[in-house]
C-alpha cells in the first residue's frame, strides 16, 4: 500500500464525546483504521448546549498510536429560532476551528469531513486557506428520500453550501452503495463506497457462549427502527413459544414497554440499558439472532457486529441490508412492515440449530470483510484518487 508522507487531519460533525459517549463511535473506528497506515488527528466540535460541561470552551485530547484527537465543547444556548441556532453554531465551529489552525507547527497533506454539515462547509474554508484538498465521508440518514427528518426541507443556505462544498472535494464516499448512489444523485459527482469497521478484538467467534432462546434488538428505539412492528412480531410468537425471550437494548421507554404489557408478551421481554460493547457483546453473543427491522438506514453497524460474533441477523428488506445479508447463512430478510413475514424469521431463528463451527466461521467472513486493515486500505486508496 503506497504511504502519504505527512498526516490527514479529520473535521468531523460527530465523534464519541463525554456528553455522548457512542455518537459517532463507528467514525472513530473508521479514523483507527487509517491511522494504521497514517498518522490522523481529529478535530472535533461538540454543541453543549445545556452547559453540563462547560459555559463557554472546553478542549480534550487524547492520543492512541498514530490517531491523535482534539475533542472541543462550546456552549451557544438556544434562541428557539432554528436558523439563527444554527448559523450562531456554524459561526462558533468556524471560529474555534480558525484557533486550532493557528496553533498548526506543520500542515496536514490533506483535510478529511466527516458528515458533511457541518464538517465539510469548515473543511472546504480550511482547505482553500491552505491549499490543500479535502474528501468528505457521509453517513447521515436524512438524505434518504424515505427519511424524516429529511435534507431537502434543510434552509436552502445549507443545502447550497452543501452542494458547493461536495462538488468542490477531491473524492466523496458513503457508508453504503445506497447512499453512495443517494448522494452523487444529490450532488452530481461520484460517490465511492466504503463500509463501516467491525472491532473484532471485541466482537468476534470466542464470545461463543452457550446460546439462550433469546433475540435481540439493539438501537435508539426511534420511529426509523420500527420497534413497535419488533414487539408486534414477538408478541405472536411468544404465545405459540413461552420459553422465547426478547432483549431490547436501548434508552428507557415506557411507552413501549407498556405496548408490551397490551400484547401479552411483557414477561418475555428484558428491557436492557443502553451498554458499552464489552457488555453488549456478550448479551449478542447469547442470543439466537439479532433483529434490526428498519424502515430505511445508511448502513447497520450492528448488523456486522452481530454477524462478527457468529449470530445470524433479522432485518427489513432495504437496499442497505440487502449488501450486508448473504441468505441463508448470515439470517433472514423479511418485507418491510410485515409482522407476519417477521414472526415466522423469529420462529425459524429460534429453531435453527447452530454450532461453533458454523459460528466460527461465519464470523471469520464478517471479520475478514470489515476488517480495520482492510478499511483502512480503502481510504487510502480514496486519497490518491485523481
Amino acid at each position: 500500500m503506497p504511504q502519504l508522507n505527512g498526516y490527514a487531519l479529520w473535521i468531523c460533525s460527530w465523534y464519541p464525546n463525554q456528553i455522548e459517549p457512542l455518537t459517532g463511535d463507528f467514525l472513530q473506528r473508521h479514523a483507527q483504521a487509517v491511522s494504521l497506515y497514517m498518522p490522523v488527528q481529529v478535530w472535533a466540535f461538540i454543541h453543549d448546549e445545556k452547559g453540563q460541561l462547560t459555559r463557554t470552551v472546553l478542549e480534550e485530547k487524547r492520543q492512541l498510536g498514530q490517531l491523535t484527537e482534539t475533542v472541543v465543547y462550546y456552549h451557544v444556548p438556544s434562541t428557539s429560532i432554528r436558523l439563527l441556532d444554527s448559523w450562531r453554531r456554524f459561526r462558533t465551529q468556524l471560529r474555534l476551528m480558525r484557533q486550532l489552525a493557528a496553533g498548526i507547527t506543520e500542515k496536514p497533506v490533506l483535510i478529511h469531513a466527516q458528515i458533511a454539515v457541518y464538517a465539510a462547509l469548515l473543511a472546504q474554508r480550511l482547505a482553500r486557506r491552505w491549499q490543500l484538498p479535502y474528501f468528505i465521508s457521509e453517513q447521515w440518514t436524512e438524505y434518504l428520500r424515505e427519511a424524516s427528518p429529511n435534507f431537502s426541507a434543510a434552509n436552502p443556505w445549507v443545502r447550497w453550501q452543501w452542494r458547493r462544498a461536495m462538488r468542490a472535494a477531491r473524492a466523496v464516499s458513503g457508508g453504503s452503495a445506497y447512499l453512495a448512489q443517494r448522494l452523487q444523485q444529490l450532488s452530481g459527482r461520484p460517490v465511492v463506497r466504503i463500509p463501516n469497521v467491525v472491532n473484532t478484538s471485541v466482537f468476534n467467534a470466542e464470545q461463543l457462549t452457550t446460546a439462550r432462546q433469546q433475540l435481540i434488538h439493539v438501537s435508539t428505539f426511534s420511529p426509523q427502527k420500527q420497534p413497535d412492528y419488533i414487539l408486534r412480531a414477538f408478541a405472536q410468537v411468544a404465545s405459540r413459544q413461552p420459553n422465547a425471550r426478547l432483549a431490547m437494548v436501548g434508552p428507557h421507554r415506557p411507552d413501549l414497554q407498556q405496548l408490551g404489557a397490551s400484547l401479552g408478551c411483557q414477561q418475555q421481554i428484558d428491557w436492557l440499558s443502553e451498554m458499552p460493547q464489552p457488555a453488549l457483546v456478550k448479551e449478542i453473543a447469547r442470543s439466537k439472532a439479532l433483529i434490526l427491522f428498519s424502515a430505511f438506514e445508511t448502513f447497520g453497524c450492528v448488523v456486522i457486529e452481530a454477524l462478527a460474533v457468529g449470530v445470524p441477523v433479522i432485518a427489513s428488506d432495504i437496499p442497505p441490508m440487502l449488501e450486508l445479508l448473504h441468505q441463508p447463512a448470515q439470517g433472514w430478510l423479511v418485507p418491510n412492515r410485515h409482522n407476519e413475514a417477521l414472526a415466522q424469521a423469529m420462529e425459524e431463528a429460534l429453531q435453527r440449530p447452530d454450532t461453533p463451527q458454523q459460528k466460527a466461521l461465519l464470523a471469520a467472513e464478517t471479520g475478514a470483510e470489515f476488517s480495520y486493515e482492510k478499511v483502512g486500505a480503502a481510504f487510502m486508496r480514496f486519497y490518491q484518487a485523481d
